[in-house]
């Protein structure tokens, strides 16, 4: 979101869920932001809208650690490829792409894009990430 007026994208969000997968989004929780007042559209789909304090990231103990986590695979990334921090966003980008694919004890050792399309990924997808190369011209 590029502006908080543009809530009809977590309208849609929503309803992508419900289409491509199946599944209904049960809860939402914010920090009491603007963009997420849409009561007639929670109470119409039985949705739960669960607000926290603001400027308390100790509410979102569960977001602040995946967040940590993506940021931790992220670093590690980008210093063993040894990239300059310009790559930032394809770095942070390769380590959700990771994560999703890795087995997880929250959902008994399957991974969560496994619960998702109901199908093991395919690891063949996998590159090496910021290996070296040249330019060659003629």
């Amino acid at each position: 979101m590029k502006f908080k007026s543009e809530s009809s994208i977590i309208k849609s969000f929503v309803y992508l869920i419900h289409t491509q997968f199946n599944y209904k989004i049960k809860c939402i929780r914010t920090n009491n932001g603007n963009e997420f007042l849409l009561k007639d559209f929670y109470s119409a789909n039985d949705r739960l809208l669960q607000n926290s304090c603001v400027g308390t990231p100790q509410q979102n103990g569960t977001v602040e650690r995946k967040h940590q986590h993506i940021l931790g695979i992220a670093r590690s990334l980008l210093f063993q490829a040894n990239l300059q921090k310009t790559f930032w966003a394809h770095v942070i980008s390769h380590a959700g792409h990771i994560i999703n694919r890795l087995p997880t004890l929250f959902l008994s050792q399957k991974c969560p894009f496994q619960m998702l399309y109901e199908c093991l990924p395919d690891f063949t997808l996998l590159k090496v990430f910021g290996s070296l190369c040249f330019a060659f011209t003629l």
